[in-house]
């Protein structure tokens, strides 16, 4: 059940929001400093696969924390680049039929990729990455695809015809993947987890659309993450609170071309290898574990916002906001309680209950 609502005020407090939405400035190099001394935080900016990441860290093992994510990160590029040479991801690419043997950790993701890709009916598919390339998507040299290759390319695409037995990958010759559409979330997931170890209990992970908590601000209070407004990017709609958790959004203005007055985005629905036209602006999934968000921020885009409504009704683990072309905001009830939108945004604003409200 689905009310419509109005929003929580206006958000005159933007302006103090952590720079963790998807309008971070580019840096040249990585840079470390402190972030607010009091707290002995330190924050870290680096640029890798393909996307700004900003790490910050809080508490006296901060310093350790942050060379310690920016490896882990690096090293989980070198692992699951599709276009760089050496990479399991690039070996797999190349391999034209014949098996390929993965590290477990990469075989963990292809697993978790692949279990996602059935519970969304296809939705999210790694191998939709033939198509991928036939856009220029991956290196940015774009180009309008004849109807006729993307006929032929669908043949080599569709996740049941990757076999994968324990860490050895099998697939047909002519078929490629890519991870990324779940490989930021499973970085950002695994520092997190690292710093945990570590015993960092502060501290806040951003990778383009993907962002990731680990405990709350050293003041106790919530995280305060930006939400993108997606016909104006360089604004923010509204304001989530995050503890603990990830809150990862994919969107048709993330990136796009546009070719004959009319844009082309980089979400492509598997089913017709045309990106997604499913009336969603964007999709944010709030979830537990970053590797899931991600994956399913793409998946629910691709379905629209009924299925993916539908989906979140069948499962208990994850909250959407969800924003459509009728510039409407719909927000599960639990996404609801942490989300409060600009009222001067020009958003209509629902909630979304699992059982009937009195």
């Amino acid at each position: 059940m689905c009310l419509r609502t109005s929003s929580r005020g206006a958000m005159a407090l933007l302006a103090l929001l952590l720079a963790l939405t998807l309008g971070l400035a580019a840096c040249a190099e990585p840079e470390q400093q402190p972030a607010d001394a009091a707290d002995e935080g330190y924050s870290l900016e680096l640029f890798a696969m393909d996307t700004l990441i900003a790490l910050n860290a809080y508490g006296p093992l901060a310093a350790q924390a942050l060379p310690l994510g920016e490896s882990m990160i690096n090293e989980a590029e070198r692992r699951l680049s599709a276009t760089l040479e050496g990479s399991e991801v690039y070996a797999c690419n190349q391999a034209n039929g014949a098996p390929v043997r993965l590290s477990a950790d990469s075989a963990a993701l292809l697993a978790a990729a692949l279990d996602i890709a059935a519970a969304t009916g296809g939705a999210f598919d790694i191998s939709v990455y033939p198509l991928m390339r036939e856009w220029g998507f991956p290196d940015g040299d774009y180009q309008l695809p004849e109807p006729q290759r993307i006929a032929e390319l669908l043949d080599s695409v569709g996740y049941r015809a990757l076999r994968l037995d324990g860490d050895t990958l099998t697939m047909p010759a002519g078929y490629a993947i890519d991870l990324g559409g779940i490989a930021k979330g499973d970085a950002a997931q695994r520092v997190i987890d690292a710093w945990r170890e570590l015993g960092v209990e502060h501290g806040i992970i951003s990778l383009g659309g993907n962002v990731q908590a680990l405990g709350a601000r050293p003041d106790g209070s919530p995280w305060r993450v930006g939400l993108t407004d997606p016909l104006a990017p360089q604004q923010v709609l509204g304001v989530i609170e995050l503890t603990d958790g990830a809150a990862v959004t994919s969107g048709g203005y993330q990136r796009y071309f546009e070719a004959g007055g009319r844009r082309y985005h980089h979400l492509l629905d598997p089913a017709d290898g045309y990106p997604a036209d499913s009336g969603l602006l964007s999709v944010t999934v709030l979830c537990a574990d970053g590797a899931s968000a991600d994956a399913l921020s793409t998946a629910l885009f691709v379905m629209g916002r009924e299925a993916a409504l539908d989906y979140w009704r069948a499962h208990d683990d994850i909250e959407l906001l969800l924003i459509d072309e009728q510039r409407r905001v719909t927000a599960t009830e639990g996404a609801a309680a942490r989300f409060a939108l600009d009222e001067g945004a020009g958003y209509s604003y629902e909630i979304c209950y699992r059982a009937a409200q009195p």
